[in-house]
């Protein structure tokens, strides 16, 4: 879940905190939203949060003896951890904070009703807030997703008061300079960084050293930024929500420095004459993170970035940096040094904060070329992604695995693919079959290449009709709520409408299936593409499973060699004996499969995914699965 490596106790202390606060969510809050809460607590008298406001300035402190009720909408919840045992709730009429009594149970577009009786309306160094709030006795969820939308302002706007607790969106501003380099978060505490607009107008921007993201770099770009406003005494400060409403990946405005001229990475290439130099000031790369640090086929300070339609590099920074396949990043590279290593031309001691993630990119497509060709021409294709088709993969020392050096032919040239000792799949077995493989062109001393992951390496010969030898399916391709679609995959549904969706929660993708609230009974299953069992002398399954809302059993799995691919019914399925999640574990907890011994079957398998539920006799347990694997 954590990408960064811990440093220092501070960072233990930090997730082991945010480990309790996301158990305690997802403990009180669900995720699909359930029938609501109403119960038997009463209305009472209906109050708006102005008028709770009018009362504080009224009274001060005053604690409801009788029934009275607030409306508002959760626009600030504990997730990321930059708030504890609190919410921001707004209305039409405005915004306030709720302290609750126990830490979770709210999340940001939650529809609620507060129930007032018991509650005290204080205030906390400024801040106006319901203190004394139960999750349970005091809080009515009515509806989830009914998301607020921030109110345009300026950060003279803020600074006038009147806008106290509630969500805003901030446009064309950027953090100082003098900012520019440090995280959101001190390692030993809460800090203040300074945002200004472009006209020199300043606001604090106040992160808990607690937050999911307080390690992370201050992005140096101007742009648009959407928090809720909070108040310490007599000074302003922004809260922010998650990074992902971060998005100051502009150029920056006067008094910031000047902005930075982009320079492509073909004409970085180009600079280069032979000898170690330092790139001209005032310049940045802008290109997609090719290689898959996730998968760590690369020491954690090393990456690759390419441009969509163009040319490629490695860079290599002055520790590990956290920039995942796929982001679109600028790197300001002013005075960086150019050079080789090992012949691999490469920009070398990057501070950290010099990469900016702007978004999610366009992975370029590989570069479909033959080995012969590409060692012909080997530095126009250096740091670019390639597609090889038709190889055979061998060990010069005779070895199974991918760890370190083996060997790719395919007929018409042979170059080396080297796997880092720490990659998660260094110890697994590659295919004798003739495969396709998808990689980077990298260097050491000679040429080489580099998957990212074994999705690189597709079976494309040596038996089973086509069927395969391997899977590492993490899910993570498939678009949240939407249903599961994925080459030789099968995703059918036996009785009712519903089947195996994508759908991502922290952060992860995975596979679900659920009846609840669909008004009907559910039979659905995904299915693996066919597995030639024969091909393979020892053949393992893992996979992971969790639930949430517990009402049933509701998952199985299975395997068929007598499967035809298309009418699950008329095929015997035999349950594996696998780990799957149940009611004694944790809600949203994912337990492993365990790992299972096909090597008893033989011909050509399947491995199927069942799910039943039905939503009008309440067994409505949705279930997860994610990273499913088959290996030798």
């Amino acid at each position: 879940m954590f990408a960064r490596k811990l440093k220092n106790m501070k960072s233990i202390a930090r997730l082991f905190a945010l480990i309790f606060a996301t158990i305690l969510v997802t403990q009180c809050v669900k995720e699909e939203f359930d029938k609501p809460p109403i119960g038997q607590i009463p209305v009472g008298t209906v109050l708006d949060i102005a008028e709770l406001r009018q009362i504080f300035a009224d009274s001060g402190e005053y604690r409801f003896e009788k029934d009275y009720s607030v409306y508002a909408t959760v626009t600030m919840d504990e997730s990321t951890g930059n708030i504890f045992r609190s919410a921001y709730i707004q209305d039409t009429s405005g915004g306030i904070n709720l302290y609750l009594k126990e830490p979770g149970g709210l999340r940001i577009g939650d529809l609620i009703r507060v129930y007032l009786k018991g509650c005290l309306l204080s205030d906390y160094n400024g801040l106006n807030q319901i203190a004394d709030v139960h999750n349970d006795s005091n809080i009515i969820i009515r509806a989830t997703e009914e998301y607020v939308s921030p109110r345009i302002m300026t950060i003279p706007g803020i600074l006038g008061g009147g806008y106290q607790a509630q969500l805003i969106r901030l446009e064309n501003v950027q953090f100082k300079n003098s900012e520019l380099g440090k995280t959101y978060a001190d390692p030993s505490g809460p800090a203040n960084r300074i945002l200004e607009d472009c006209d020199g107008n300043e606001i604090i921007v106040r992160t808990s050293d607690y937050a999911s993201f307080a390690e992370d770099t201050l992005p140096r770009g101007n742009g648009s930024l959407i928090a809720v406003v909070s108040q310490y005494a007599e000074t302003w400060q922004l809260l922010i929500r998650t990074t992902l409403e971060v998005n100051l990946d502009g150029e920056r405005c006067g008094g910031g420095g000047g902005g930075l001229e982009q320079i492509s990475i073909s004409d970085v290439r180009d600079m280069y004459s032979g000898s170690l130099m330092n790139l001209p000031s005032g310049k940045k790369i802008i290109g997609v993170i090719t290689s898959d640090k996730e998968h760590n086929n690369l020491p954690g300070s090393n990456a690759f970035i390419q441009e969509t339609s163009g040319e490629g590099i490695a860079v290599r920074f002055t520790n590990w940096h956290d920039l995942p396949m796929g982001a679109l990043v600028e790197i300001d590279v002013s005075g960086l040094e150019l050079s080789e290593f090992k012949g691999l031309l490469q920009i070398n001691e990057i501070p950290p904060d010099r990469a900016t993630i702007t978004g999610t990119g366009t992975m370029p497509a590989p570069v479909e070329i033959s080995i012969g060709d590409l060692l012909a021409d080997y530095e126009n294709y250096e740091a670019m992604l390639v597609q090889l088709s038709d190889v055979q993969i061998s060990s010069p020392g005779g070895y199974t695995t991918y760890k370190w050096t083996t060997v790719l032919d395919d007929g018409t040239g042979e170059i080396n693919m080297y796997t880092y000792e720490y990659a998660d799949f260094a110890d697994e077995s590659f295919p004798t079959e003739t495969v396709t493989v998808t990689g980077i062109a990298s260097y050491y001393d000679d040429p080489q290449i580099s998957i990212r992951n074994l999705s690189d390496v597709e079976e494309t010969g040596g038996g089973g009709g086509g069927s395969v030898t391997s899977l590492d399916e993490d899910f993570e391709d498939q678009a949240n709520n939407v249903d599961i679609d994925i080459d030789g995959w099968l995703n059918v549904a036996i009785k009712g409408t519903r089947l195996w969706r994508g759908k991502e929660f922290s952060g992860n993708t995975y596979a679900q299936a659920t009846s609840y609230n669909g008004g009907e009974e559910n039979v659905c299953w995904l299915i693996t593409p066919s597995i030639d069992l024969d091909a393979m002398a020892s053949p393992k399954l893992e996979f992971e499973t969790a639930y949430a809302f517990w009402e049933h059993d509701g998952l199985s799995v299975y395997v068929s060699t007598d499967f035809d691919g298309t009418n699950v019914e008329v095929a015997t399925w035999t349950v594996l004996n696998a780990d799957i999640a149940g009611s004694t574990d944790p809600e949203h907890a994912w337990i492993p499969s365990g790992v299972i011994d096909l090597s008893s079957y033989s011909g050509t398998g399947y491995i199927g995914f069942k799910y039943e539920g039905n939503d009008i006799a309440g067994l409505t347990t949705s279930y997860r699965v994610d990273n499913v694997r088959l290996y030798e």
